[in-house]
């Protein structure tokens, strides 16, 4: 109860207020009056205060995210600043860096929506996964047209980094046979997975039974270049025909110092 001594004419009445941290109207707190003593009436019992919101405007913002191929999405955080009473939206949409749609993302646009008090939300975006040895790459997330009572904040617009996943390839070279009259053979030489990497490898022919200049023609020490994506060649090696009977005969096509 309250209680005024005689010829007081003003009581207050503290209230305490809470600081909550959310963006939100001004709001009222009604303070009612009841039950005056016998010596007292009221003249209007009822009184508001306001409570005068000092939370500003929150800003939105998103995260730089990563994630390997086989993950499956790029998972963007968009953040608020702080949270607010009201509904929130803002609009999204993909950008290519040097990843680019749809090889490596599949592009999108969209809206978020913050409900109140709700601080962060996901956008997924599907990555592709191949099986080519390359450097990690990267695509964008903008963010833009925020709704009332809400800005754009720092950063804005973010890039999420798709992981390479790959083993750089292997390289290897077939056997081949063929008759002293066909006059050549040719070797194919197979990387076990694409690069986006120039991808080389030396070669030289070596005796086994057969003897080079008799039997076959020697071929020195030489590179054998894979332009990015390319993932065969062939290296042909001249045969020596002669009038001997003999048996079957072997040489070597050795590979060496691949570079990748």
């Amino acid at each position: 109860s309250l209680a005024c001594g005689v010829g007081v004419q003003f009581q207050p009445i503290p209230v305490a207020i809470v600081d909550d941290g959310i963006d939100e109207p001004d709001e009222s707190v009604l303070m009612t009056l009841s039950s005056p003593s016998a010596n007292g009436q009221f003249g209007d019992p009822f009184g508001y205060g306001w409570i005068i919101d000092n939370e500003g405007t929150p800003t939105v913002s998103v995260d730089s995210p990563s994630a390997g191929e086989a993950a499956g999405n790029m998972n963007f955080t968009v953040s608020l600043s702080g949270p607010s009473a009201y509904t929130l939206t803002v609009d999204w949409a993909t950008n290519n860096g040097d990843a680019g749609t749809p090889d490596d993302y599949t592009g999108g646009s969209g809206t978020v929506t913050f409900v109140p008090g709700d601080v962060s939300e996901t956008v997924s975006i599907p990555i592709i996964s191949d099986n080519i040895d390359e450097a990690d790459e990267y695509f964008w997330l903008a963010l833009s047209n925020p709704s009332a009572e809400l800005t754009l904040g720092a950063p804005s617009s973010n890039y999420g980094t798709i992981v390479d996943d790959d083993a750089a390839p292997t390289i290897t070279i077939n056997d081949v046979s063929g008759a002293e009259a066909g006059g050549t053979l040719t070797f194919t030489v197979t990387l076990s997975n694409p690069s986006a990497f120039p991808v080389s490898v030396d070669f030289a022919t070596s005796n086994g039974t057969a003897t080079a200049g008799l039997d076959y023609t020697a071929l020195a020490t030489t590179t054998l270049n894979f332009a990015p994506l390319e993932t065969s060649k062939t290296i042909t090696v001249t045969l020596l025909d002669d009038n001997i009977d003999e048996p079957n005969e072997t040489f070597f096509v050795d590979l060496s110092n691949p570079v990748s």
